[in-house]
């Protein structure tokens, strides 16, 4: 992405002015006026890829940008034109450093189960979303009070 960024091409950039300039009116000037116009464009546009810069202009002249459809953009329109079809890329690549520069948390490490856990599989009497594989406080003395409870409960609300 940051080749695309900053590729510059004085050649195209030449080329998709002057094609810019020939197709928009503007005030007739002198071989000097125009000249300097040219390096006012040049100036105005030397930190802005040559790929935006040729949509911009082609945008321009397709009538995308209704603002600019009777006169030429002046050099700061132009680059602000060309630097906001830049501006994805710049948000893109800013997420991609804040991911490559966050801190990496290391996760925690697993805890010693105690020799008389079970597993969730092994009780049938949770039927719940999602559990840890093994549980440090649900042993078979529990398991069997629960269902002792269960039991009881269930004997009570069938009388």
């Amino acid at each position: 992405m940051q080749a695309a960024l900053d590729e510059r091409d004085d050649k195209r950039l030449a080329n998709a002015l002057s094609i810019l300039l020939a197709g928009m009116p503007s005030a007739s000037q002198g071989a000097e006026d125009a000249t300097n116009r040219v390096r006012a464009y040049r100036m105005a546009l030397s930190d802005v890829p040559i790929w935006a810069v040729s949509e911009a202009c082609k945008g321009i002249i397709a009538g995308r940008y209704p603002e600019h459809m009777r006169f030429c953009p002046s050099p700061a329109e132009l680059a602000r034109i060309a630097r906001d079809l830049t501006a994805p890329i710049h948000a893109e690549m800013r997420k991609i450093d804040d991911v490559l520069s966050a801190r990496v948390i290391e996760p925690p490490a697993a805890r010693e189960l105690p020799p008389n856990a079970i597993t969730w599989a092994e009780v049938e009497t949770v039927r719940e979303a999602p559990k840890p594989d093994r549980s440090c406080w649900l042993t078979p003395d529990i398991v069997a009070d629960l269902a002792a409870r269960k039991a009881k409960r269930e004997q009570g609300g069938a009388a």
